[in-house]
């Protein structure tokens, strides 16, 4: 596992505009209610991505419903690389917002250049419960969220895209490929992204515009941390994959950059699973593990 920022990103990203959406810090996330909060070495996926794109040379939105957190993911970059830091930009924006969408674009384009890659990573857990439970209002609003919020972000973004010849990376789950997860709304809207991301490689693709998705397994974040798992759990998580290592946020942000990255100009369509090869051996993740 590896929870420390890499000092030598393996892929370029030079000459790249990136937004990446979702991207505040979360390691600032609050814990829940009697529990204790994430360490701070860790890195939400979407801040990592940000942060992995910046180190491999790419200019990069960071985007955020909450600005100070785009801040903050900046913030925490400056430490460790200020050159890196400088070429991101903290931008506030909701997702599902066009309006906002297109003022954060705007300000990105203005000042970097046109969009070469967006990283659509925003996403939230949705209401818990079977179809015989969940609740209908929660659910549209995870679907608003979790799928609709690409297609606004992708629309937005594909008029640089198409000139740019470059690539989109939306980010789905291990739970959208394998059932069994405890609730139904985000396994759900994690499987329409992957249909959704296949459909758009398919439109998009004759003008030069590449769309895969990523679909991260059984990571230890910010988000995960916050829920007081125990060591025995994390480690029982651990030994489910083949590689028997826990995962961080890192170890997503570097396939992502790769997709991104003129080396894969030759693939789209693609959902590549970053889960250890759980996905390969698992059946489904357990009904019974409710912090998959």
């Amino acid at each position: 596992m590896h929870h420390e920022v890499p000092a030598q990103p393996l892929i370029s990203l030079s000459g790249e505009v990136v937004l990446v959406t979702g991207a505040g810090s979360g390691a600032a996330s609050g814990p829940h209610e009697g529990r204790q909060s994430a360490p701070k070495d860790l890195w939400g996926i979407g801040a990592a991505i940000a942060a992995y794109a910046a180190l491999a040379g790419a200019s990069v939105g960071v985007l955020d419903v909450d600005l100070t957190s785009a801040q903050r993911t900046v913030e925490r970059l400056v430490t460790v690389d200020p050159t890196a830091s400088a070429r991101m930009i903290a931008l506030g924006a909701d997702v599902t917002d066009e309006m906002q969408v297109v003022t954060a674009v705007e300000r990105l384009r203005r000042e970097r250049g046109p969009l070469s890659g967006l990283v659509n990573n925003v996403g939230i857990g949705g209401p818990g419960g079977t179809a015989a439970a969940v609740d209908l209002d929660g659910w549209s609003a995870a679907f608003e969220i979790n799928v609709t919020s690409m297609v606004v972000t992708t629309r937005i973004a594909l008029p640089d895209l198409e000139r740019t010849h470059g690539g989109i990376v939306n980010i789905s789950s291990l739970a959208g490929i394998r059932g069994g997860h405890h609730g139904l709304s985000y396994p759900t809207t994690k499987a329409a992204v992957i249909g959704m991301s296949q459909t758009m490689a398919g439109h998009h693709g004759p003008a030069g515009v590449r769309v895969n998705t990523v679909a991260p397994g059984l990571l230890h974040t910010p988000m995960v941390a916050n829920r007081g798992l125990s060591e025995e759990r994390r480690r029982t998580r651990a030994a489910a994959s083949m590689l028997g290592v826990e995962g961080s946020s890192w170890d997503v942000a570097g396939p992502v950059a790769f997709l991104l990255s003129r080396a894969a100009s030759w693939i789209t369509g693609v959902t590549l699973p970053v889960d250890a090869g759980l996905s390969a051996i698992a059946p489904n993740l357990g009904v019974a593990a409710r912090d998959a």
